[in-house]
């Protein structure tokens, strides 16, 4: 959605260190062909900044700001080609001229020239007041040079209009059962939803990437929810809990948990060994595993799976703490088969129990059996 394009209802010379001031600022309100000015004697021109505020929006309190469109109708008078000639803008907002200008090149016939756009937002972080505020608008400068080879005897900038269009978005704010009611339309009618997420604990915004919209809910049982456009599921994690799972319908979590993974890539632990006797081409010598040490911080035991390459489906043991207090690094040597063969290993650490784990270093013990 747009506002605008409105007009500034105040337009006035602000000095830009000693540059060429605006003769009747106050004509760019209305594009009447009376003109706001600044002319010089020869050149370079470089003008004072041309202040346009009051705008008059009257944007709605759940308005999010998309982007901010400055049109400025203009025209430059030399009597011989320009090597430059730029208009400069500066988005004004809460009475204060931006220092970063965007810029436009100004055109020899009279037209509207853009600075911004749909999804521009200035670098600037924008709430519905700032730009319902009298004091929100833009400030314009223009410059004009000519070469030594052609030099101009004067320059002109003329400022007939300026326009300001702001593009926003409006959510109404739902009840929890409606909002995730929408969550479930929108990402079945748009594969592209994104992700959805809630700023607080018990209040906070959901953003929609999709739409750039933000809902403000409360006292929902999840924190943050995540579309999987690839399986049409929404996952989320619970506030109370801190555990992840499926969303199948409604607001509750009666979908599947999801664990935790760390797994590593296939490992061949293929380094000459003189004094465990493995030869130099252990790559491609079988070994055999007996422990696998790590250091981890957890709230409970952990699963550790291991596969090799003849052995998909891995062999599962568990990982168990000397304490539960996830303040403290523990040691643990886990035991592993004497079953356990094969030139390359991977690793699989999960949370099956959904508590909180780290993992710093992690070592293996083995012994090279054979050569292939």
């Amino acid at each position: 959605m747009a506002a605008g394009p409105n007009s500034p209802s105040t337009v006035v010379n602000v000095a830009k260190n000693s540059n060429t001031d605006w003769t009747n600022p106050s004509n760019a309100t209305t594009s009447d062909d009376a003109y706001a000015s600044s002319t010089k004697t020869g050149y370079p021109l470089s003008s004072d900044y041309l202040k346009c505020t009051n705008f008059g929006f009257a944007l709605g309190a759940t308005t999010i700001v998309l982007g901010i469109k400055v049109e400025t109708e203009q025209y430059y008078d030399t009597d011989n080609p320009p090597t430059s000639n730029i208009l400069f803008a500066h988005i004004v907002k809460t009475d204060v001229i931006d220092a970063t200008a965007k810029t436009a090149t100004l055109t020899a016939a009279e037209g509207y020239i853009t600075h911004g756009g749909t999804t521009d937002l200035w670098g600037k972080t924008w709430l519905y007041s700032d730009i319902n505020d009298a004091t929100f608008g833009v400030a314009l400068w223009g410059y004009i040079n000519c070469s030594y080879l052609q030099p101009c005897s004067y320059s002109r900038i003329y400022i007939d209009h300026v326009r300001i269009t702001v593009y926003y978005y409006t959510e109404v704010a739902k009840t929890q059962s409606d909002l995730v009611a929408s969550v479930t339309e929108a990402v079945s009618v748009d594969k592209s939803s994104g992700a959805y997420t809630i700023a607080n604990n018990n209040q906070g915004y959901v953003f929609n990437l999709r739409t750039k919209a933000w809902t403000f809910v409360d006292n929902l049982p999840f924190v943050d929810l995540i579309y999987r456009p690839i399986s049409q599921t929404i996952i989320g994690a619970r506030r109370d809990t801190g555990n992840l799972a499926t969303i199948n319908s409604g607001d509750t979590f009666d979908g599947t948990n999801i664990d935790s993974i760390i797994q590593t890539g296939y490992m061949n632990f293929g380094i000459l060994d003189e004094i465990k006797g493995m030869p130099a081409n252990a790559s491609e010598a079988l070994k055999r595993l007996r422990a696998f040490f790590s250091e981890i911080r957890s709230e409970g035991n952990l699963t550790l799976t291991v596969y090799t390459e003849n052995d998909s489906t891995g062999k599962t043991y568990t990982i168990t703490p000397a304490t539960t207090d996830n303040a403290v690094y523990n040691a643990v040597r886990t035991t592993l088969g004497r079953d356990i063969r094969g030139k390359y290993v991977s690793f699989k650490i999960t949370n099956s129990s959904g508590q909180n784990f780290w993992i710093g270093e992690t070592g293996i013990k083995i012994i090279a059996r054979a050569l292939k």
